[in-house]
């Protein structure tokens, strides 16, 4: 009787044991990557919340968040940016503990991306985008994700391009991003089918989402998580 008791006290606390690793493995660990559309940058020039804080919350409510990192996301941060700070593995503090890009992209099981808003609206205000622009920012974007997967093979969600400032042919743009994600073997959002009414952005002087914008965006990629 002692024997099967002990039999199944070891085969309970083994069960447990399974299950708690398979919850944990299963928890989402984010990191937001990109400029200020990832960083929540609004009309004030302050960061507010973004979609992937109004994702962590969405998770942690669900108690179903391992961790979140949005420090390696900032505004005017350009393609070519982006992939040098992961090429040279730059750091920055998360919680009190200095962590590299490099690190952040290995330990994710969710990375979302939104690069490109900031630079293309900031090229558009001073001269008309060019075929070299815009091939110059697909070869970066290309390495960038091609980079990301040596790296990290779980899930990569990259954020399209909207209208914004005198950025023209959004949705070529926008079908060549989805091209080279795919080829990545990354999801591809197409927030410019999400965000096309003026109640999701700050005003006329400034792209940038609000809100409403936002929480818009992260309802999309729930659906896709």
């Amino acid at each position: 009787m002692k024997k099967k008791l002990l039999i199944i006290v070891i085969i309970g606390v083994i069960a447990t044991i399974g299950i708690y690793y398979l919850t944990i493995n299963n928890k989402v660990k984010l990191l937001t990557l990109g400029d200020g559309l990832a960083s929540g940058m609004t009309a004030y020039n302050v960061n507010g919340y973004s979609y992937s804080d109004y994702l962590k919350d969405y998770y942690k409510s669900k108690n179903n968040l391992e961790n979140y990192n949005n420090v390696f996301a900032e505004a005017n941060l350009t393609s070519n940016e982006l992939l040098e700070n992961i090429k040279k593995n730059k750091n920055a503090n998360l919680n009190g503990k200095t962590i590299t890009i490099q690190q952040a992209i290995k330990d994710a099981n969710v990375i979302i991306i939104a690069i490109g808003i900031d630079e293309l609206a900031n090229k558009s205000l001073n001269n008309k985008i060019t075929t070299k622009d815009l091939s110059g920012y697909y070869s970066s974007l290309t390495e960038l994700l091609s980079y990301i997967r040596k790296i990290n093979s779980q899930k990569v969600i990259l954020l399209g391009i909207y209208d914004a400032y005198n950025i023209k042919d959004i949705n070529a743009i926008n079908g060549n991003l989805a091209k080279i994600a795919s080829k990545q073997n990354a999801d591809f959002l197409d927030i410019s089918k999400v965000i096309n009414s003026d109640e999701y952005f700050f005003n006329d002087t400034s792209y940038y989402l609000n809100y409403k914008g936002h929480k818009k965006v992260n309802e999309e990629l729930i659906k896709i998580i």
